[in-house]
């Protein structure tokens, strides 16, 4: 449901409200042992960086602005079952050699900013950048969010988001249901259609049971498939009718 990881993270007072920190994140698969993202040994994020009143500034592998967004106003976050997780490009979600920035929040509203330098030199292929805004307001949420990823000389992809969310507080869901539909313009029979339930049951503060079922219509020329929270999910052909079915626990610690 969630992706399996471990870590450490740390900070020291520097004095006069600043503080050094860093964090260490590594992925693996639960059910092999094996290093998730490709391997990686802190694939999930690693960085260090300064802090203090006026927000926060490290350099190092990162989430990017663009999936901060995307966690935040997706449904359930990017895990399995959240039709996002099976549409987005996986490759914006993190970015090496990276400077991050954010703000502290003023009235409610918090700035980000982002970076990455790429591993190529002498060429601007493989550089991405972007930044996002976020403006809460008692249980109201709202936020907007740029992206660019240089993938050649010649090419760049660029991303845009507006999310909205609201706090009920009184309500805690148990049933989660998401629907999500992916629209291709740039061939015919492109489309995709993905539906997921799941069902979460707290055992404690810290551990859960959880199974769902998800599903996804690929039109003729689309190969859409269910990925987990981490991984990419198998590969299907054009046009079939890929089904997961998912029974897990989850525990945190």
């Amino acid at each position: 449901m969630a992706g399996s990881r471990w870590g450490v993270r740390g900070t020291e007072d520097l004095g006069a409200g600043l503080r050094a920190l860093y964090v260490m994140e590594a992925g693996l698969n639960a059910d092999t042992g094996e290093r998730a993202q490709g391997g990686l040994a802190f694939g999930r994020q690693i960085f260090v960086g300064m802090g203090g009143g006026w927000g926060q500034l490290t350099v190092g592998r990162h989430y990017t602005t663009f999936h901060t967004s995307l966690a935040s106003y997706a449904l359930t976050g990017l895990i399995w079952g959240n039709a996002a997780n099976y549409f987005r490009d996986g490759t914006v979600l993190r970015a090496d050699n990276s400077l991050r920035f954010q703000s502290a929040s003023m009235a409610g509203l918090v700035v980000r900013g982002m970076y990455s330098f790429g591993e190529n030199a002498g060429t601007n292929a493989g550089r991405q950048f972007g930044g996002s805004l976020d403006y809460t307001r008692g249980p109201w949420s709202l936020g907007a969010s740029l992206w660019e990823r240089r993938t050649t000389a010649q090419n760049t992809d660029r991303y845009r988001l507006l999310g909205g969310s609201y706090d009920f507080k009184v309500a805690r869901a148990a049933l989660l249901l998401s629907y999500g539909q992916f629209q291709g313009r740039a061939r015919a029979n492109s489309d995709a259609r993905a539906l997921s339930v799941r069902y979460d049951h707290a055992l404690s503060r810290r551990t859960k049971l959880y199974a769902g079922v998800s599903a996804i219509r690929n039109e003729a020329d689309a190969a859409f498939t269910i990925n987990s929270a981490s991984n990419a999910g198998p590969s299907v052909p054009k046009g079939s009718k890929p089904r997961s079915l998912l029974v897990g626990i989850s525990h945190s610690f």
